[in-house]
């Protein structure tokens, strides 16, 4: 029995024996992997606070840094831009930038490569460069695709974020380029309405209306542009008026540029002819000389001049373009645009009320308007007869076309001097700032330009049924110190409807060549004044103008 249970218990203590073992092997096993998952645990939690020891320990971002990419993730929205009608010219729609932190870039190279990859036009070596500076913020590129932006995070490259902007859109493009202007890649107004109104533009969330109408804008730009190759000018400028609200209706100077390209368009297209281009203006400087003499009373509708013999100024003979080798009167003088006649009204009434009248029609000083390229006219400072006598016939003082058309609406409206805007409403109270002649004289000068359309050197602006009034000018360039009588400004500025003149417009041409249809002329007659009258057939109906019915 002793020995069946010294064998049982031996046998029973070799099972439990076994089983014993076989448990201690399980357990040492699972004590092993517990320790590893700790170990692991313990090396993740290092990792993690080694990383932030280590930036806790790198310089802080620059304030500058900071503020540039405050700046940009502020997603500063640019107020929208429309016309008179609420026909929008300008928005803003989001985009998506890169940057990149240098100090996170671990390979440049493989970093410039994988740009490389991506965008084609920028200057890598630039790029490896700034990445080299160890910036915490460098440009890489403004305003990618979408399609830019999922493959730059497809390829996971170290060191390169993402920044929330906004693009300005201008959907006509060269539509109202000087008008509107442009902005910069940080959105910020540099010329233009963008720039004159940008703070108005930035805080505003309100669309800000401009005067102008991109209908007439679009009839302005194609009759220019037509003008241009008919004539074979170098340039041309257009402006369309309202008179008794003083509201620039619509500008075009040509070469003009697309505002969303404007970093490769030429500096010459960038410059506004309209509100830049200082002109000695030709026999539209005449309206102001009649209407001058008129308002002082010294000289009437029927006074006569003598206008055969020319005048002469130190070694220049003051001659007429269409001479009439007889005397003249007043409104002969107006109608066949007399230069000798000009200038003998102007010396009867006076240096010092001349003077006083220009400076009155602020044809002395940049034309008061909503943009920042504004040019002061040239004139002489000391204002004697050789000056009253060329000033008289449009010489010896050079403006810009908005001092012209200023001016001549101030004649056409009563004989009131209003500020220009291209604000819509913004002379609404028609607050003037002086009067410069009387409602008599004023309709007197409207019932002179009338006759100059219909008999005189205008007749190629008639518009059937409109009753169109203006005055047509052309000036010979200054080259050095001599005019060169090949090089012509030519210009027409004129009005309707005759019995109310609410409408202005003014036509410029630059240095416009004489066509066989032209018969070997190349004076304003012949080139700006069909010109005005094709615009004005195509605005008219715009404008709400019904023609007369008898014509």
């Amino acid at each position: 029995m002793r020995q069946f249970t010294r064998k049982t218990g031996g046998y029973f203590r070799e099972i439990v024996g076994g089983r014993y073992d076989t448990i201690s092997v399980a357990l040492v096993t699972l004590r092993q992997r517990i320790s590893f998952v700790l170990v692991c645990f313990c090396i993740v939690n290092l990792a993690i606070v080694a990383r932030i020891v280590y930036l806790s320990l790198q310089p802080r971002l620059s304030d500058h840094d900071r503020n540039i990419i405050q700046q940009q993730n502020a997603n500063l929205v640019r107020a929208d831009l429309f016309d008179r009608n609420g026909m929008i010219l300008a928005t803003s729609l989001p985009t998506v930038s890169v940057y990149a932190n240098a100090k996170d870039v671990i390979d440049i190279d493989d970093a410039v490569e994988g740009l490389r990859k991506i965008f084609k036009d920028l200057n890598f070596r630039k790029v490896k460069q700034n990445l080299g500076g160890g910036k915490r913020f460098v440009w890489i590129k403004r305003h990618i695709t979408p399609a830019q932006q999922e493959a730059l995070l497809s390829l996971g490259i170290p060191g390169i974020y993402f920044i929330n902007t906004e693009r300005r859109i201008y959907p006509d493009r060269n539509l109202l380029s000087h008008v509107l202007g442009f902005t910069d890649v940080d959105n910020i107004g540099i010329a233009g309405v963008e720039y004159s109104e940008n703070n108005r533009i930035i805080r505003n969330s309100e669309p800000v209306q401009l005067s102008v109408d991109i209908r007439l804008q679009h009839a302005l730009r194609d009759e220019l542009s037509a003008g241009v190759v008919e004539f074979n000018a170098t340039g041309a400028s257009g402006i369309i008026y309202e008179i008794e609200t003083g509201e620039v209706l619509a500008m075009c100077s040509l070469p003009d540029f697309d505002p969303n390209q404007y970093a490769k368009t030429p500096p010459k297209n960038k410059f506004n002819k309209c509100t830049c281009a200082v002109m000695e203006p030709g026999s539209t400087a005449k309206i102001f000389t009649t209407a001058m003499a008129l308002e002082n009373g010294k000289v009437r509708l029927d006074s006569i001049f003598d206008v055969t013999v020319p005048l002469t100024v130190g070694r220049h003979h003051i001659k007429d373009f269409h001479p009439q080798n007889r005397p003249l009167t007043t409104e002969e003088i107006f109608k066949y645009s007399s230069n000798i006649g000009a200038a003998r009204m102007a010396l009867q009434v006076g240096g010092q009320i001349q003077k006083q009248f220009y400076q009155d029609l602020g044809m002395f000083v940049p034309v008061r308007l909503e943009l920042p390229e504004l040019q002061a006219p040239l004139y002489s400072k000391t204002w004697r007869e050789p000056t009253i006598i060329t000033v008289a016939y449009g010489y010896g003082i050079a403006v810009t076309p908005m001092h012209m058309v200023v001016g001549v609406a101030s004649i056409l409206n009563g004989g009131l001097v209003l500020p220009p805007t291209i604000l819509k409403n913004k002379n609404a109270d028609h607050k003037a700032t002086k009067r410069i002649i009387s409602e008599a004289t004023s309709k007197k000068m409207v019932r002179l330009l009338r006759l100059v359309v219909e008999e005189g050197t205008s007749r190629k602006a008639e518009v059937s049924g409109y009753h169109v009034i203006g005055k047509t000018g052309t000036a010979e360039k200054l080259h050095g110190k001599t005019y060169n009588k090949n090089s012509n400004m030519c210009f027409f500025i004129g009005a309707f409807p005759t019995d109310q003149p609410k409408y202005l417009i003014f036509i410029m041409l630059d240095e416009p060549k004489a066509n066989k249809n032209t018969f070997g002329f190349a004076a304003a007659g012949w080139n700006a004044a069909p010109v005005a009258s094709r615009v004005i057939r195509r605005i008219g109906a715009i404008l709400g103008v019904v023609p007369d019915k008898d014509e």
